[in-house]
């Protein structure tokens, strides 16, 4: 009975939250709205906003997303912005991550990644690499995904671009759990810990706390598992991280 109560006020919590999380997109993008309907010149500042509205519609409304993907495509085109033509790609990739279109996001982020090696800009090229890297993983390629996403974690720390590096890093954890080494996903949740905390990133670290307490929940150490969740709420907490609050209320309600 005890159970059944903490998880139903744990499921009103994440709903609450979830709420939350949409009410502050919708107003982020009425806020960029107003400033696109300032800025009548199609230059990179008007693309900036393009791509920070289909940025914010992805978790919403993706087709608007794709939309305004579209916009920022047009400005690149016409400036002929390497910069921005990469963008735009991986803005219509994450918009069609959010239709469950992988297929369609995978040609887009492959498009981005011809235009990153055109550039020779590593930096357009480990973010590419991430960001497909995530569309092998969901699809359960995940030896693939981690291919790329230790490519991704090279790039990132010879630009020190840290962290960046440590999201490459949590993300190879992941793979490494769906594919159930739970002894080797530790390992990289641990490197992205110490990497987090060298640099002080709390919502790093607050990742890191999760990740690791799913894998002490995956065989069964409740103990530990507990206690990185708690680690993990305390800094999610502290950074009014509504999304980070989302998936431990998510995964910590089933413990």
């Amino acid at each position: 009975m005890v159970i059944h109560l903490f998880m139903k006020k744990s499921y009103i919590l994440i709903l609450l939250l979830f709420n939350c999380c949409v009410y502050s997109q919708e107003k982020k993008i009425d806020s960029l709205k107003n400033l696109l309907r300032q800025h009548a010149k199609e230059d990179t500042i008007k693309a900036g906003i393009y791509k920070n509205i289909s940025s914010s519609y992805r978790l919403t409304n993706p087709d608007l997303g794709l939309l305004y993907a579209d916009s920022c495509l047009s400005i690149a085109n016409k400036l002929k912005s390497n910069k921005l033509l990469f963008n735009s790609y991986q803005l219509f990739g994450i918009n069609y991550v959010f239709k469950a279109e992988n297929e369609k996001a995978l040609a887009m982020y492959k498009k981005g990644y011809v235009v990153a090696l055109q550039s020779k800009d590593k930096y357009m090229q480990a973010t590419n690499l991430h960001t497909t890297a995530y569309i092998y993983s969901i699809s359960g390629k995940n030896r693939e995904a981690l291919a790329l996403e230790t490519k991704s974690y090279k790039l990132m720390m010879e630009l020190g671009k840290i962290s960046e590096a440590i999201a490459a890093l949590n993300s190879v954890g992941s793979n490494y759990f769906y594919l159930a080494d739970y002894k080797e996903a530790n390992k990289y949740y641990f490197k992205a810990l110490k990497l987090a905390e060298k640099i002080n990133d709390k919502k790093h670290i607050a990742t890191a706390y999760e990740n690791i307490a799913l894998i002490y929940k995956r065989i069964e150490n409740s103990k530990k598992s507990e206690f990185y969740y708690q680690k993990s709420l305390s800094i999610y907490k502290q950074l009014n991280d509504i999304s980070g609050l989302i998936n431990v209320y998510t995964n910590y309600g089933a413990l």
